[in-house]
C-alpha cells in the first residue's frame, strides 16, 4: 500500500507544477520518486520550478536528495555563463559525465 499512497501524494504536486510551468518550457517526467525536469531553455523565471518543487515536496514530508540532483545539458549544448549561474543558484551542479535516472545511465556510454 506504500507505493500507491506515495504516488497519491506526489501526482497532484507534479500536475500543479506542470500547469504552472508548462508555458515556460518546463516539462516533468516522473517515475515513483524520481522526477526529471526538462527545460527548452533556462531562464530566471522558469528555474524557479526547482525551489518550488523542493518546497512543495518538503511540505508533505519528502526531502529531495541534493546529492542525486544535477543538470544534464543535451548533447552538443554549451552551457552559457548565465545558465551556469542560474543552475548554481538553484543548487544544481552540471553533470559533466552523465547521470543515472531510475538506474539507467544517461549521457554516458556506461
Amino acid at each position: 500500500m506504500g507505493l500507491p499512497l506515495f504516488c497519491f501524494i506526489l501526482v497532484p504536486i507534479v500536475l500543479k507544477l506542470r500547469a504552472k510551468y508548462d508555458h515556460l518550457g518546463v516539462s516533468f517526467k516522473a517515475y515513483v520518486d524520481d522526477i526529471s525536469l526538462h527545460f527548452k531553455n533556462i531562464t530566471a523565471e522558469n528555474i524557479q520550478v526547482i525551489p518550488d518543487l523542493v518546497d512543495k515536496l518538503e511540505a508533505v514530508g519528502i526531502i529531495v536528495n541534493r546529492g542525486k540532483s544535477s543538470a544534464l545539458p543535451p548533447p552538443g549544448h554549451d552551457v552559457t555563463p548565465a545558465e551556469r549561474r542560474l543552475l548554481g543558484d538553484a543548487g544544481l551542479p552540471i553533470a559533466e559525465e552523465g547521470i543515472t535516472v531510475v538506474g539507467v545511465p544517461i549521457g554516458t556510454n556506461a
